[in-house]
């Protein structure tokens, strides 16, 4: 399996959860926050996930099974890699990714050449676990995520970030969770 595809199915598979945590600063919190309040209620995370799922399932079966999860990212991660690869070289050096901690970008710098190529993004976080995440949300081990199991894994996700446990998340709370703060309450302890 390709690791571009991989990397993106884990990243996107399940967007209500991992997207809202990525985009708790600007643009990617708005399209989560569809009446503009500045949270996010566990209803409009399961409306982002019910239309993803929806794009993604391409016979319109009611499930998503991995080769359909990879057609429809396939693009999606190419799209992704080439917008920050600024100079075109098939690589992205320090500066055309300056929002990435230091830390984390020496640990995807596998080769040490100061730059990212595919291979090292893809084996990143998402990479090692998206097939894992898949099997995770694929709760009845049918090979294929049905809408329920997508539903219930935006569930799990929005119980891990909503860490005052007020029904719906911050800006502040989806920021934590994208920076390595996931499912910790204020003390660093894990929530639920």
């Amino acid at each position: 399996m390709n690791k571009i595809v991989i990397a993106s199915m884990g990243t996107i598979l399940f967007a209500s959860g991992i997207a809202l945590a990525h985009g708790g600063h600007g643009k990617g919190f708005a399209k989560f926050d569809r009446d503009g309040n500045g949270v996010v209620t566990r209803d409009e995370m399961r409306t982002a996930e019910g239309e993803l799922f929806d794009k993604l399932d391409a016979n319109k079966d009611g499930r998503l099974t991995l080769d359909e999860v990879q057609a429809g990212m396939k693009d999606h991660a190419a799209q992704r890699f080439a917008k920050h690869d600024k100079n075109g070289d098939g690589q992205l050096s320090r500066d055309e990714v300056p929002r990435m901690p230091d830390e984390v970008f020496k640990r995807l710098d596998t080769n040490g050449d100061g730059k990212l190529s595919p291979a090292e993004m893809a084996a990143g976080p998402f990479g090692q676990h998206g097939q894992k995440r898949f099997e995770r949300a694929d709760t009845n081990h049918d090979g294929a995520i049905s809408r329920d199991e997508a539903l219930a894994e935006a569930d799990r996700m929005f119980n891990r970030m909503d860490t005052n446990g007020d029904g719906v998340v911050t800006a502040e709370e989806a920021k934590a969770a994208h920076h390595g703060k996931f499912g910790k309450d204020q003390s660093g302890k894990p929530s639920r």
